[in-house]
Formats: structure tokens, C-alpha cells, sequence
């Protein structure tokens, strides 16, 4: 649903298309979010805090203060302790998403004391601040360049370091121009500055270069940039298993750079490709990059190998990958990227094998592969979000517009507002919180298979806005599941929603197939006066055959029931505090839960969960004004990314006089 949103009226810094006050961290570690695409691991509550662990262990190891200007550099063990341009990349990257400005601000001061003559950084500095390896490295290049943009969108501008006061964006911006000056020919990636004679699959970074455009400004070459780079995966690879050598042409395998980086061979430099195609595929699910990852994570590929089968070489014109293996040392730079495959496809219990097996085998000692299983875990875990183009993080398909000016405004009333309803939840801020998906079996019944995630819905009414959440449920007789998740708009300092004088519950569904299933929803625990009671709809309800592929609506009283009644709830004999006062707490609403007893492969999208309140509100009718006066407009409110707080109350309205087909009144008094 789209919506107005009353706000007080505040003095923004402006830096581009985006504002933000300074000083403050948008996204802090942990997020824990849900992908536009994909699927995500099962995550359970003390990742975070062991992932963060892993950091902190992987720091101490390799940051050291033994840089030029005093500032702070990576070092790396395999190299006698000197410094590369990819460690500091990697660096940076990693500290924008744990959310560590002052370490960020000392690498990226250290690298530019270390630029070549061109301004990119030399990619390899010697211990005692030399240059042991003149001009750049083209991956080190880019990902810099990214991690500067990343920074801008979670803290705004350095904050210490040779920068301090300057906007990341602007760091970032130079960084760039650079980049398309010399590590490009033409609209192709080069290795480095100074390098042209092959090219690297693992410096091939899709998801970044969609940022460029959109931040560079030149769409045309960036976009080029992922065509060619695409093409060439498409033609270098195994046709079976996905599998890239460390160099190859323009035009498929072979190559001309260095002995050490074999074309046919998949070694340390490739190992990054399938985290560099999983975070181009969940943020934007592109068909030529899940086309990369189905292969990787087939039964040919990492589908057909135990993580802790995964080694450090395998010969690209072998399949299956398992019959491909050279070299077995199994370090986290192999397994860890080829986890973040499975993130594209069913697999649910290879992505979850991956995901446990990274989570369980961490050696911090070791630079490489410490710094790209950290970015996998990151990824896998939901703490890796698109926050350097927000517009796909929200909205997948946002493209914000000017309104121009088109001289005085006329001004007309409202129509009479729909039916007033509390929002649960109505996936406009294309994120599930807190969400899990439960199975179970019974003998000799395959386990169901549950997915879920927020999508982009079309053919639909209206009034049920841009996003709904999608659930596959694969299951046989016998068997249940289901999916549950917390609101996004309720306070994080409760976590719960206050739905008292509520009468019933009301939300819409659409599958593609007859499905039977049951809703139900659990109270906080011991929060608001919550006792962590479930209470569930006292009747299965139904989609018939003849009923798919459209909308329905159910609602259902919240009036407590019993025995056989076909109305209201009950308490769920399952679940839930059996000794609490056997009445739904209203005022500590927490989660809401959708328990399949029939669904055999059923596509369902759920959206707007409302709860009705048996007394209407007395509205006050506001007054549209046609067009914008104004030349440039801020925002236009007709993006889910407009959203800056959480709604409370809402009331739809008919909006179409400023181009859009719903608005939303927010009334704040309830709270």
C-alpha cells in the first residue's frame, strides 16, 4: 500500500539523490535481513553474535598498525607479512558491514598513500611500506570503490583517517572515474591499470556493476561491462558444472597473464566466483547469473559434494566437480562461496549443510580464506543488504520521477476513506522479520519442503500495493508445515503490536493451486502483558480449485471458541503457555503464523494482514493538491523506499490526482 506520511518537518543534508544525517549508523550489524531473491539458510539467534566473533578473531590477526602515515593495513601470512590492494578491499568491505568506521577510515587512508601514478592503489605493498608489486589489481579497484559507496549509504562521511569530513560518496565517485579510465578497455575488465593480455572471472562483480551506473551516471558502459563480462562466463565455463579456470578470453578458455593462474584450473582466484554471482542473483535475480549458479550448485557441481569434500583446485574440463578435484585443502575461501551457490535454487538442505558446516569451521589465522568466508557467512546470513542501491533493496523495480511544474494547484477533497483496519503486515517495506518455516513428517512421507520470501506481485487489485510474501509449500498426506514472521512495523523497543478492541483478523491469499491451511498468532512473551500464547483459527480454511489464481479474502472474529464451533480462535494445544488466563492479549501481538495441512506444491502469496477494530475512528477528510508546484520534488511518496518510520494507524485513500492509485493517512494519536 502506498501511503502519506505525517512528519515534522526537519533541515536535511542533501548528497545526491539520497539525505541522511551524518553521524549515525543506517544499517547496524546485526540485520539479519530477507533478499528481493533467493533463499536464506535456517538462522538461529546466536549467528550473529559467532559471525561478529569471527571478525573480531580474523582482525586480530591480520590488522596491524605497522603502516605507512601510522595508518592501519591488512597483512597477509602467505606473503611474509606484507600488504595487498585485495586485503585492503577486503577490509573495507568487511568493516562497512560490521559496522567499524574507524577501521574502515584507516585502510582506505593507508591505500592512498600507496596509489600509482594513475591514483589506483599498487597491489602489493612490502611490510616495510615499499612497493613490491607496481599498479593496480583490478578486483582490488572495484571492490574499494563499492565498499566507499557502501560507506556513504551506513555512516555519510569519514569520520577519521586523511578523509575526515569528506563524503564517501565523493571518495568514491574519483575512485570511479579512475576505473573507467584504466582498468577498462573499452567496456571490458581488465586486470589491472597496466594489464590487458587475459581476463579473470573472479574480477567480474555484477551486483557492483549495477551500483556504477546508478552512481557513476554512465548506465551504458556499466551496463556493457555486465553483458561482456556475463558473455564471457557463459562461454569460458564448464557447460556442466559452472566451473571457471583462473584466466580465460574474451571469446571462451585460454588465456595470456601468468603461468601461476591457469586457464584450466579453478583455483584460488576462481573460488570467488559463485559469492561474486549470489550477490548479483539475491539482490537482483538476473537470468544469466542464476544460470551461473544453477550450474555450480547442480548435482554436477558443488550439489554432488559434502562442504567438507570441497577443495582448492578443480580442472575445469572435468564433470563431475567431484571427479574434478586437484589439490584438497578445503579451506574457507572454497566452501564458503560455494555455499552462497545454493542461495539460487531448491536445495534447501545443501544451503543449510553449507551454511552450518561455515559456521562450525572458522580458522582466523588464515587471510584469505577468513576474509571470503566472512563475506559468504555475512551474505548467507542475511547481513550483507543492497545498501548502496536502496531503490532495489525496497523496490525492486523504484523509479523515482520529478513531478514538474504545471502552474497553481487545484485543490479537491478526499473521498470517503475504506474500511479502517490496524496493519500487521503488508510486505511495503519488501523485508520479513524474524521469519522461520517449520516442517514435519510422517513415515514414509518425504519431509515438506517450505520456501518463502517477499516478491514483486502484479496482476493485482490495487489497493494490495507492490509486494506480497511467497511461500512454496511442497508436502504429501501426512505431512504439515508452515511459515511464521514477526511485523515490520512493530517498535523495536517491544517487538509487539497493540491490536487491543480489535474484533477480528482479516488478510488475503492467492495460490495456484487447492490448498488447506490454517491461520494462527502468538502473543509476546511476557511483553505488553503477553504470556507467549498461540492462538489459532478455530476452523481450516480452503481454496478450491476453482478459486486459484485469485484473490480471496478471509476474515476471521476473534471471539474465543470451542469444541466444534466453525467461528472463532482457540488456544493451540501445541504451542504456547497452557497455564495463562486463556484469553488472547491483544495489546502484545508478536507473530503471525499460516500452518499448511494441504498445499502440494502450491505458489501462495500472502499480503495485507489487518486487524479490525470494532469501533471506526473519527477521521479528519484532508485536501490533495493536484501537481507539485515545485521544479524538484524530494519524494513523492510513491516508493516503498519513501518510508522513513513505522506507520501505526493507516487509512487507504483514492489518490489518483498525484499520479498515484493509493495513498495512505497515518494517524498517530492511537500511540
Amino acid at each position: 500500500m502506498k501511503r502519506i506520511i505525517v512528519a515534522v518537518v526537519a533541515v536535511l543534508c542533501f548528497f545526491g539523490s539520497s539525505a541522511r544525517l551524518l553521524g549515525a549508523t543506517a544499517f547496524p550489524y546485526p540485520q539479519n535481513r530477507s533478499y528481493s531473491y533467493g533463499s536464506k539458510p535456517t538462522i538461529t539467534g546466536s549467528d550473529a553474535t559467532t559471525i561478529k566473533g569471527y571478525y573480531s578473531s580474523w582482525l586480530a590477526s591480520h590488522l596491524t598498525s605497522s603502516g605507512a602515515g601510522g595508518y592501519k593495513r591488512i597483512q597477509q601470512e602467505d606473503k611474509n607479512n606484507d600488504t595487498t590492494s585485495e586485503g585492503i578491499s577486503y577490509g573495507m568491505l568487511l568493516s562497512v558491514y560490521f559496522d567499524d568506521q574507524a577501521t574502515f577510515d584507516q585502510l582506505w587512508s593507508y591505500k592512498q598513500l600507496h596509489n600509482d601514478g594513475l591514483g589506483l592503489m599498487n597491489w602489493w605493498i612490502s611490510s616495510g611500506g615499499g612497493t613490491s608489486g607496481g599498479n593496480s589489481a583490478a578486483d582490488a579497484d572495484q571492490d574499494i570503490c563499492y565498499a566507499l559507496y557502501l560507506a556513504y549509504y551506513q555512516w555519510g562521511s569519514a569520520a577519521g583517517g586523511s578523509s575526515a569530513g569528506v563524503s564517501y560518496k565523493t571518495l568514491a565517485d574519483a575512485e570511479l572515474t579512475k576505473i573507467a579510465a584504466y582498468d577498462l578497455d573499452t567496456d571490458r575488465i581488465k586486470p589491472g591499470d597496466a594489464y590487458n593480455s587475459c581476463r579473470y572471472p573472479s574480477y567480474f562483480m555484477p551486483n557492483e556493476y549495477k551500483v556504477f551506473a546508478k552512481q557513476g551516471g554512465d548506465s551504458a558502459t556499466w551496463n556493457a561491462v555486465y553483458t561482456n563480462c556475463m558473455n564471457t562466463i557463459a562461454a569460458a565455463r564448464n557447460p556442466s558444472t559452472g566451473i571457471l579456470g583462473e584466466q580465460c578470453t574474451d571469446t571462451g578458455q585460454g588465456g595470456g597473464c601468468q603461468a601461476s593462474d591457469p586457464p584450466t584450473q579453478d583455483k584460488y582466484n576462481s573460488s570467488r566466483v559463485p559469492l561474486r554471482m549470489a550477490m548479483d542473483y539475491v539482490y537482483y535475480g538476473d537470468a544469466s547469473v542464476s544460470s551461473e549458479l544453477g550450474l555450480l550448485n547442480s548435482a554436477n557441481g558443488f550439489g554432488g559434494i559434502a562442504p567438507s569434500g570441497v577443495g582448492d583446485c578443480y580442472n575445469v574440463g572435468t564433470s563431475p566437480l567431484s571427479a574434478a578435484l586437484c589439490s584438497n585443502n578445503n579451506m574457507g575461501n572454497f566452501f564458503g562461496p560455494a555455499g552462497t551457490s545454493f542461495m539460487q535454487g531448491t536445495n534447501s538442505t545443501a544451503l543449510n549443510n553449507y551454511y552450518s558446516y561455515m559456521l562450525g569451521n572458522f580458522n582466523s589465522s588464515q587471510y584469505f580464506a577468513g576474509a571470503i568466508q566472512l563475506l559468504s557467512l555475512l551474505l548467507l546470513s542475511g547481513n550483507m543488504p543492497n545498501i548502496a542501491d536502496q531503490g532495489a533493496m525496497f523496490t525492486p523495480t523504484n523509479t523515482p520521477t520529478n513531478t514538474p511544474y504545471a502552474g497553481p494547484p487545484t485543490v479537491t477533497p478526499t473521498p470517503t476513506p475504506l474500511a479502517f483496519a490496524y496493519v500487521f503486515e503488508d510486505a511495503e517495506h519488501a523485508l520479513i522479520v524474524n521469519d522461520y518455516d517449520f516442517a514435519g513428517s510422517t513415515a514414509p512421507t518425504p519431509t515438506p519442503v517450505i520456501s518463502y520470501r517477499v516478491i514483486s506481485q502484479t496482476a493485482q487489485p490495487v489497493a494490495y500495493g507492490n509486494y506480497g510474501i511467497w511461500t512454496n509449500a511442497s508436502m504429501g498426506t501426512g505431512t504439515w508445515c508452515g511459515v511464521g514472521f514477526d511485523s515490520s512495523y512493530a517498535p523495536a523497543t517491544t517487538g509487539v503490536l497493540n491490536f487491543s478492541g480489535a474484533v477480528s483478523m482479516r488478510f488475503s491469499v492467492l495460490s495456484d493451486k487447492a490448498i488447506s491451511f490454517t491461520p494462527m498468532f502468538r502473543e509476546g512473551n511476557g511483553v505488553a502483558g503477553g504470556d507467549d500464547e498461540v492462538w489459532k483459527a478455530n476452523q481450516t480454511l480452503t481454496i478450491s480449485a476453482a478459486q486459484a489464481n485469485t484473490w480471496q479474502v478471509f476474515t476471521i472474529p476473534l471471539t474465543v471458541e470451542s469444541g466444534s464451533s466453525p467461528l472463532g480462535i482457540t488456544l493451540n494445544a501445541y504451542a504456547g503457555n497452557q497455564t495463562g488466563n486463556k484469553i488472547p492479549n491483544l495489546s502484545s501481538v508478536k507473530t503471525v503464523e499460516f500452518d499448511f495441512v494441504s498445499a502440494a506444491g502450491a505458489n501462495v502469496i500472502f499480503d495485507n494482514i489487518d486487524f479490525i477494530p470494532g469501533v471506526l475512528p473519527t477521521m479528519t477528510y484532508t485536501k490533495t493538491p493536484f501537481p507539485n508546484p515545485y521544479t524538484v520534488m524530494y519524494d513523492d511518496f510513491e516508493s516503498a523506499g519513501s518510508l522513513t518510520s513505522a506507520p501505526r494507524r493507516l487509512t487507504t485513500y483514492a489518490d489518483t490526482a498525484n499520479g498515484a492509485s493509493a495513498a495512505m493517512a497515518l494517524d498517530t494519536s492511537v500511540y
